[in-house]
Protein backbone atom coordinates (compact mmCIF):
# COMPACT_ATOMS: atom_id res chain seq x y z
CA UNK A 1 0.00 0.00 0.00
CA UNK A 2 2.81 2.40 0.92
CA UNK A 3 4.62 1.64 -2.35
CA UNK A 4 1.43 2.25 -4.34
CA UNK A 5 0.86 5.55 -2.58
CA UNK A 6 4.45 6.56 -3.21
CA UNK A 7 4.08 5.82 -6.92
CA UNK A 8 0.83 7.80 -7.02
CA UNK A 9 2.48 10.80 -5.40
CA UNK A 10 5.42 10.60 -7.82
CA UNK A 11 3.08 10.37 -10.81
CA UNK A 12 0.95 13.35 -9.80
CA UNK A 13 4.04 15.38 -8.90
CA UNK A 14 5.50 14.58 -12.33
CA UNK A 15 2.33 15.75 -14.07
CA UNK A 16 2.49 18.96 -12.03
CA UNK A 17 6.13 19.39 -13.05
CA UNK A 18 5.22 19.18 -16.74
CA UNK A 19 2.53 21.86 -16.33
CA UNK A 20 5.03 23.98 -14.38
CA UNK A 21 7.53 23.74 -17.25
CA UNK A 22 4.92 25.24 -19.58
CA UNK A 23 3.98 27.92 -17.07
CA UNK A 24 7.65 28.77 -16.49
CA UNK A 25 8.35 29.73 -20.08
CA UNK A 26 5.18 31.87 -20.17
CA UNK A 27 6.17 33.72 -17.01
CA UNK A 28 9.65 34.19 -18.49
CA UNK A 29 7.85 36.21 -21.18
CA UNK A 30 6.09 38.30 -18.52
CA UNK A 31 2.83 36.46 -19.09
CA UNK A 32 0.49 34.09 -17.28
CA UNK A 33 -1.47 31.33 -18.97
CA UNK A 34 -4.84 30.92 -17.29
CA UNK A 35 -6.03 28.48 -19.97
CA UNK A 36 -4.10 25.62 -18.33
CA UNK A 37 -7.23 23.97 -16.83
CA UNK A 38 -9.13 23.98 -20.12
CA UNK A 39 -6.13 22.96 -22.22
CA UNK A 40 -5.20 20.12 -19.91
CA UNK A 41 -8.77 18.84 -19.65
CA UNK A 42 -9.65 19.05 -23.32
CA UNK A 43 -6.42 17.27 -24.27
CA UNK A 44 -7.39 14.28 -22.13
CA UNK A 45 -10.89 14.23 -23.61
CA UNK A 46 -9.68 14.61 -27.19
CA UNK A 47 -7.11 11.88 -26.78
CA UNK A 48 -9.71 9.48 -25.39
CA UNK A 49 -12.28 10.34 -28.08
CA UNK A 50 -9.83 10.26 -31.00
CA UNK A 51 -8.25 7.08 -29.67
CA UNK A 52 -11.58 5.25 -29.57
CA UNK A 53 -12.80 6.65 -32.89
CA UNK A 54 -9.63 5.75 -34.80
CA UNK A 55 -8.63 2.74 -32.75
CA UNK A 56 -5.07 4.09 -32.69
CA UNK A 57 -3.39 5.84 -29.78
CA UNK A 58 -0.40 6.54 -32.02
CA UNK A 59 -2.67 8.67 -34.20
CA UNK A 60 -4.45 10.24 -31.23
CA UNK A 61 -1.24 11.66 -29.73
CA UNK A 62 -0.11 13.84 -32.68
CA UNK A 63 -3.67 14.95 -33.44
CA UNK A 64 -4.23 16.02 -29.84
CA UNK A 65 -0.88 17.83 -29.77
CA UNK A 66 -1.70 19.55 -33.07
CA UNK A 67 -4.95 20.88 -31.62
CA UNK A 68 -3.08 22.02 -28.49
CA UNK A 69 -0.54 23.76 -30.70
CA UNK A 70 -3.33 25.64 -32.48
CA UNK A 71 -4.83 26.72 -29.14
CA UNK A 72 -1.44 27.96 -27.98
CA UNK A 73 -0.86 29.91 -31.18
CA UNK A 74 -4.22 31.63 -30.75
CA UNK A 75 -3.25 32.58 -27.19
CA UNK A 76 0.09 33.88 -28.38
CA UNK A 77 -1.41 35.98 -31.16
CA UNK A 78 -4.02 37.45 -28.84
CA UNK A 79 -1.29 38.50 -26.41
CA UNK A 80 1.55 39.47 -28.74
CA UNK A 81 -0.27 40.69 -31.84
CA UNK A 82 -3.61 41.98 -30.57
CA UNK A 83 -1.99 43.24 -27.34
CA UNK A 84 -4.59 41.81 -24.98
CA UNK A 85 -3.38 41.38 -21.39
CA UNK A 86 -2.20 37.75 -20.96
CA UNK A 87 -4.54 37.02 -18.06
CA UNK A 88 -7.58 38.35 -19.94
CA UNK A 89 -6.70 36.62 -23.21
CA UNK A 90 -6.02 33.22 -21.66
CA UNK A 91 -9.05 33.42 -19.36
CA UNK A 92 -11.19 34.00 -22.45
CA UNK A 93 -9.57 31.05 -24.19
CA UNK A 94 -10.14 28.91 -21.11
CA UNK A 95 -13.84 29.84 -21.08
CA UNK A 96 -14.16 28.77 -24.72
CA UNK A 97 -12.34 25.53 -23.97
CA UNK A 98 -14.67 24.78 -21.06
CA UNK A 99 -17.61 25.11 -23.45
CA UNK A 100 -15.91 22.79 -25.93
CA UNK A 101 -15.23 20.30 -23.12
CA UNK A 102 -18.92 20.07 -22.27
CA UNK A 103 -19.78 19.56 -25.94
CA UNK A 104 -17.16 16.85 -26.46
CA UNK A 105 -17.86 14.99 -23.22
CA UNK A 106 -21.63 15.28 -23.32
CA UNK A 107 -21.51 15.79 -19.57
CA UNK A 108 -20.07 12.37 -18.78
CA UNK A 109 -16.73 10.71 -18.18
CA UNK A 110 -14.85 8.95 -20.96
CA UNK A 111 -12.75 5.86 -20.31
CA UNK A 112 -9.08 6.25 -21.15
CA UNK A 113 -7.69 4.03 -23.94
CA UNK A 114 -5.98 0.97 -22.48
CA UNK A 115 -2.66 1.78 -24.16
CA UNK A 116 -2.55 5.21 -22.50
CA UNK A 117 -3.44 3.76 -19.11
CA UNK A 118 -0.70 1.16 -19.46
CA UNK A 119 1.87 3.79 -20.43
CA UNK A 120 0.89 6.12 -17.59
CA UNK A 121 1.39 3.31 -15.07
CA UNK A 122 4.52 1.91 -16.69
CA UNK A 123 7.98 2.10 -15.12
CA UNK A 124 11.49 2.39 -16.48
CA UNK A 125 14.01 0.69 -14.21
CA UNK A 126 11.54 1.08 -11.36
CA UNK A 127 10.91 4.78 -12.05
CA UNK A 128 7.38 5.81 -13.16
CA UNK A 129 7.28 6.83 -16.82
CA UNK A 130 5.45 10.03 -15.90
CA UNK A 131 8.45 11.02 -13.78
CA UNK A 132 10.86 10.12 -16.58
CA UNK A 133 8.90 12.33 -19.00
CA UNK A 134 8.85 15.19 -16.50
CA UNK A 135 12.63 15.01 -16.11
CA UNK A 136 13.03 14.98 -19.91
CA UNK A 137 10.84 18.08 -20.23
CA UNK A 138 12.86 19.90 -17.59
CA UNK A 139 16.21 18.91 -19.11
CA UNK A 140 15.21 19.80 -22.68
CA UNK A 141 13.78 23.21 -21.76
CA UNK A 142 16.77 23.97 -19.55
CA UNK A 143 19.28 23.05 -22.24
CA UNK A 144 17.43 24.91 -24.99
CA UNK A 145 17.03 28.13 -23.00
CA UNK A 146 20.57 28.15 -21.61
CA UNK A 147 22.72 26.49 -24.27
CA UNK A 148 21.29 27.55 -27.63
CA UNK A 149 21.14 30.80 -29.58
CA UNK A 150 17.35 30.61 -29.81
CA UNK A 151 17.16 30.06 -26.08
CA UNK A 152 19.30 33.10 -25.31
CA UNK A 153 17.15 35.19 -27.63
CA UNK A 154 14.06 33.86 -25.88
CA UNK A 155 15.45 35.00 -22.53
CA UNK A 156 16.37 38.38 -24.03
CA UNK A 157 12.83 38.89 -25.35
CA UNK A 158 11.40 38.15 -21.91
CA UNK A 159 13.87 40.36 -20.08
CA UNK A 160 13.50 43.41 -22.31
CA UNK A 161 11.28 43.23 -25.42
CA UNK A 162 12.24 46.76 -26.55
CA UNK A 163 15.96 46.00 -26.41
CA UNK A 164 15.39 42.67 -28.15
CA UNK A 165 13.52 44.43 -30.96
CA UNK A 166 16.34 46.95 -31.30
CA UNK A 167 18.76 44.05 -31.55
CA UNK A 168 16.79 42.64 -34.51
CA UNK A 169 15.22 39.69 -32.69
CA UNK A 170 11.75 38.78 -34.08
CA UNK A 171 9.98 39.04 -30.74
CA UNK A 172 6.52 38.17 -32.11
CA UNK A 173 7.76 34.76 -33.19
CA UNK A 174 9.19 34.01 -29.74
CA UNK A 175 6.17 35.30 -27.87
CA UNK A 176 3.71 33.25 -29.93
CA UNK A 177 5.92 30.15 -29.74
CA UNK A 178 6.00 30.51 -25.96
CA UNK A 179 2.25 30.03 -25.61
CA UNK A 180 2.25 27.27 -28.22
CA UNK A 181 4.90 25.25 -26.38
CA UNK A 182 3.23 25.90 -23.03
CA UNK A 183 -0.13 24.61 -24.25
CA UNK A 184 1.54 21.49 -25.61
CA UNK A 185 3.06 20.92 -22.15
CA UNK A 186 -0.41 21.23 -20.65
CA UNK A 187 -1.76 18.79 -23.24
CA UNK A 188 0.87 16.17 -22.44
CA UNK A 189 0.06 16.56 -18.74
CA UNK A 190 -3.64 16.18 -19.52
CA UNK A 191 -3.12 12.99 -21.49
CA UNK A 192 -0.92 11.47 -18.78
CA UNK A 193 -3.44 12.44 -16.10
CA UNK A 194 -6.26 10.82 -18.07
CA UNK A 195 -4.26 7.64 -18.50
CA UNK A 196 -3.22 7.51 -14.85
CA UNK A 197 -6.71 7.90 -13.38
CA UNK A 198 -8.23 5.77 -16.14
CA UNK A 199 -10.81 8.27 -17.40
CA UNK A 200 -11.13 11.69 -18.98
CA UNK A 201 -13.22 14.02 -16.83
CA UNK A 202 -14.51 17.55 -17.31
CA UNK A 203 -12.43 18.90 -14.42
CA UNK A 204 -9.05 17.21 -14.87
CA UNK A 205 -7.02 20.42 -15.05
CA UNK A 206 -8.83 22.46 -12.41
CA UNK A 207 -6.51 21.46 -9.56
CA UNK A 208 -3.29 22.22 -11.45
CA UNK A 209 -3.45 25.94 -12.24
CA UNK A 210 -2.52 27.45 -8.88
CA UNK A 211 -0.02 24.69 -7.95
CA UNK A 212 1.72 25.17 -11.31
CA UNK A 213 2.04 28.93 -10.74
CA UNK A 214 3.20 28.33 -7.17
CA UNK A 215 5.81 25.83 -8.38
CA UNK A 216 7.19 28.38 -10.83
CA UNK A 217 7.41 31.07 -8.15
CA UNK A 218 9.04 28.73 -5.64
CA UNK A 219 11.41 27.68 -8.40
CA UNK A 220 12.67 31.25 -8.62
CA UNK A 221 11.24 32.51 -11.91
CA UNK A 222 10.35 36.22 -11.48
CA UNK A 223 7.28 37.80 -13.05
CA UNK A 224 9.59 40.49 -14.42
CA UNK A 225 10.58 38.05 -17.16
CA UNK A 226 13.83 36.78 -18.59
CA UNK A 227 15.54 34.50 -16.12
CA UNK A 228 13.88 31.15 -15.47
Amino acid sequence: VHIARGNDIAAFAAILAITAVGMTIVIQQRGLDMSLPGAMTIAGLLFAKIGFLTGSTLLAVPLTLAIALAIGIVNGLLVAKVNITPIVATLATNAILLGAIRTISGGSFMTAPEALADFSHAKLFGVPMTLVLALLFIIVVSVVTKRTVSGRRFVAVGANPAAATAAGIPILRYQVATYAVATMCFAVAGMLFTGFIGSASQTAGNDYLLPAIAAVIVGGTPFSGGRG
